[in-house]
């Protein structure tokens, strides 16, 4: 299991442009690997993460043994901090797991909640159950590697960060009885990133390229991140919110955002890529032809279809689907998919087509909700 160790700090440095050490450990005959940002005075803090049972993934946070600097940011949070932190719990909570956070013992933060003010302790646990399926090592190996990720990127929300790291001895310091607490700095833009990719995944908001469905897995978590508003228009006091300021684009997208000046919009480029389609598009096509960018759209917050893992039949459909008129009935929806996309499609179950397809209208057409017996009917005819 070194090698575990090794893959989960290549990917954490890899993420966050800083090292890390990760070890790990055997409690109650179970595997826990234990993550940290390097330094040798425990001023940072712990992101411990295992599965128990094989059905339960659990991540535990808390501050390591000398973090009064840590600590000292986190009670002093900003507003504009306190929202990212919250977007992200939200995040997580989305993705169906159970957030805990608790400061100095009783305190637990929820967004009603008065901030506590002094900051001795924290713990945040963080339980996914049940685990999206896995069938190798690598696959396991990836799912911590994104928990652990979850739980750095949540703690650094909170933190004083830079655009770079320019002093490494982030050592508190004492002078007299009082300390004098320096700033700890990371990158924002990081962390930042991560939240706005665990939202709104790695699918470009625009064309509907994603670089996995394309190149395998030389592609796999691979995307730009656009800002709405530029930076250059940020001032000091600028609160990031990462709805409406961030989202991920592929790299053709991003580049023709910015040849124009101010950039081009999301929707600007996105009406450039219908109209051009448009022209060259066949005449005699069906009522459920495939459009172009226009009706392509994210997966929405909230949606049954983000726990479905990438690279499978099932996600391959969603993309298909997303690239249907809007203005179908519910039912030519259903048979039009099952008409284009079974035999493709075959190791779709009927619960599974029910599922996806229900969700699907719910939540991307907006369409009213697909009523069970109506597929069952269309089932039962044939």
């Amino acid at each position: 299991m070194a090698d575990w160790c090794i893959k989960l700090k290549n990917k954490l440095e890899r993420t966050f442009s800083m090292p890390f050490e990760v070890s790990l450990s055997v409690v109650d005959g179970e595997e826990q690997y234990n993550c940290y940002p390097t330094n040798s005075e425990e001023i940072f803090f712990t992101v411990k993460a295992y599965i128990h049972d094989q059905i339960r993934l659990v991540v535990e946070i808390a501050p390591q043994n000398n973090a009064e600097a840590i600590l000292n940011d986190m009670a002093c949070a900003s507003e504009s901090k306190k929202s990212i932190f919250f977007q992200y719990l939200d995040v997580l909570c989305k993705e169906n797991a159970k957030v805990r956070f608790c400061v100095n013992g009783n305190e637990y933060i929820t967004p009603n909640s008065e901030w506590p003010a002094l900051w001795r302790f924290f713990n945040c646990r963080v339980v996914l159950l049940p685990i999206p399926e896995v069938n190798n090592e690598d696959e396991v190996i990836e799912l911590l590697g994104n928990w652990i990720i979850n739980g750095v990127s949540l703690v650094f929300s909170l933190l004083t960060i830079e655009e770079s790291i320019t002093n490494n001895d982030f050592t508190p310091q004492q002078e007299g009885n009082p300390k004098v607490i320096q700033s700890i700095k990371y990158e924002r833009s990081r962390v930042n990133r991560e939240i706005c990719l665990a939202h709104k995944g790695y699918t470009c908001s625009v064309c509907g390229f994603n670089f996995l469905e394309n190149y395998g897995l030389i592609g796999k978590d691979y995307i730009e991140v656009h800002h709405t508003t530029p930076v250059s228009e940020m001032g000091d006091n600028y609160s990031i919110d990462i709805d409406r300021d961030l989202v991920p684009v592929c790299s053709n997208c991003h580049s023709m955002i910015h040849r124009k000046t101010p950039p081009l919009t999301v929707d600007e480029l996105k009406s450039i890529i219908f109209q051009n389609r448009n022209k060259t598009s066949n005449s005699g096509q069906s009522p459920l032809r495939k459009n172009a960018a226009k009706d392509q759209r994210l997966i929405p917050d909230g949606s049954m279809l983000v726990s479905i893992e990438p690279d499978t039949d099932e996600r391959r459909l969603i993309h298909n689907m997303m690239e249907l008129d809007e203005g179908t009935t519910i039912m030519q929806i259903v048979i039009e998919c099952q008409r284009q996309f079974q035999e493709k499609y075959f190791s779709m179950k009927p619960n599974d087509w029910r599922h996806v397809i229900g969700d699907y209208v719910r939540n991307v057409t907006n369409l009213p909700k697909l009523k069970e017996e109506e597929v069952f009917r269309f089932k039962a005819a044939g």
